[in-house]
């Protein structure tokens, strides 16, 4: 007698694809990561690092994937690779910090985006004719890509001055070109963004 199996939803999907680890190229850790977050260093750290604009090093994957996908620019990894040592299910869910506040919502928001930009049949999936690792897999190189395009953009930012990331402006001037890009219709008053891609004074 056969047995039925469960169906694969976007649910089943969701929770492997939060088991997993993503992916950044060794080499951009020294130059990158921990230029800009305090990663590695622990919660004690964390409190004093005062030049840090970000805390665990996945926040800075989280960052760069968006860069990456907004510019709907990929680029594969190169090299040796390593990974955070936390399963996306953990990010962001942590007791707040200071001001910082859980958002475990962005990661529905780039499961969502993964699904989109990844070229996976669902029919097939049902079928087994691919099996939902394999599915995954692609998921998170997809990511992996977005985001390994948005750590070399902070790289040529950090190349052109190591201090840019001190600004608590700075991530900000890197989306707004961004988003104008993705609206080119929209003038600046429209969009709500000043004429020019430098953001306004927060002082």
């Amino acid at each position: 007698m056969a047995i039925d199996k469960d169906p694969i939803t976007p649910e089943t999907l969701y929770s492997i694809w939060a088991k997993r680890n993503v992916h950044f190229e060794t080499e951009l850790e020294d130059s990158v990561i921990r230029q800009v977050a305090d990663y590695g260093s622990g919660a004690t750290r964390y409190n004093s690092a005062k030049g840090f604009s970000l805390g665990g090093g996945y926040e800075v994957y989280i960052l760069a994937f968006f860069i990456g996908l907004y510019a709907n620019k990929r680029r594969p990894l190169d090299g040796e690779k390593k990974t955070f040592g936390q399963p996306i299910q953990y990010w962001g869910n942590l007791e707040k910090r200071g001001e910082r506040k859980p958002y475990s919502k962005l990661r529905d928001y780039m499961f969502a985006a993964c699904v989109a930009r990844t070229d996976i049949d669902l029919l097939a999936l049902e079928r087994d004719d691919i099996t939902v690792s394999n599915a995954v897999s692609a998921m998170i190189n997809t990511m992996d890509e977005y985001a390994n395009y948005g750590i070399h953009q902070l790289l040529d930012k950090l190349d052109e001055d190591k201090h840019f990331f001190t600004n608590h402006t700075s991530f900000l001037s890197m989306f707004i070109p961004l988003f104008k890009l993705m609206n080119p219709t929209d003038d600046a008053e429209s969009s709500g963004f000043p004429d020019s891609d430098e953001p306004e004074s927060l002082d």
